[in-house]
């Protein structure tokens, strides 16, 4: 027997050399990236359109799929289940969950589906017509620190890639930073972290 939650570049060479080895579904992994938007008087994100806009940018199944390497896993026999993980952690609260595709999720599954359209016309009703430059302030010192990166990339990169935003990162130690200054500070800063 061997979890899926193990590194999928080590499962799938085991499984095509084993093909009776038992793979098992493990519990709901998490990995997707919060964003905390800045909502202080000077920040871009206190107007709700630029918030919705950033979420329209992302690919919901491309993540997925980028990050976990799902299709390629899906092809080799090992079956995967996903969901769109939103407000509680899919880790914590099994049977709490709604996946935000599913239809017992609501007319709100809009807003978790990329929409380029959409998000540019958000934009310009709030008055950003080229790119809006904004600060990413990411953590470091984090134990699992690669793995959150790769995730990282992927959503600045839905974002960059629309046109609709350009990001500059910067780095936040974790406990002395990042913590006081963005997670606890209720908003108020700028950009995003």
């Amino acid at each position: 027997t061997y979890s899926v939650n193990a590194r999928q570049e080590d499962v799938l060479p085991i499984k095509k050399d084993v093909p009776d080895l038992d793979l098992r579904l493990s519990g709901w992994l998490t990995t997707l990236p919060r964003p905390l938007f800045g909502v202080s008087p000077t920040s871009p994100f206190k107007d709700e359109r630029v918030r919705q806009a950033y979420f329209y940018t992302w690919d919901r199944d491309l993540f997925i799929d980028a990050f976990y390497n799902a299709a390629e896993t899906k092809k080799s026999g090992v079956e995967v289940e996903h969901m769109w993980e939103v407000g509680l952690q899919a880790n914590t609260w099994r049977g709490w969950i709604l996946d935000g595709k599913s239809k017992d999720f609501g007319p709100n599954a809009k807003y978790l589906k990329k929409d380029l359209a959409e998000a540019k016309k958000l934009m310009a009703a709030a008055g950003f017509t080229g790119p809006l430059e904004i600060d990413n302030n990411t953590p470091t010192g984090l134990a699992t620190q690669a793995t959150f990166d790769r995730g990282v990339e992927i959503i600045v990169g839905f974002a960059e890639e629309s046109g609709l935003f350009k990001t500059n990162r910067k780095l936040s130690a974790f406990a002395t930073s990042f913590i006081p200054n963005f997670n606890n500070a209720k908003g108020n800063f700028n950009g995003l972290a």
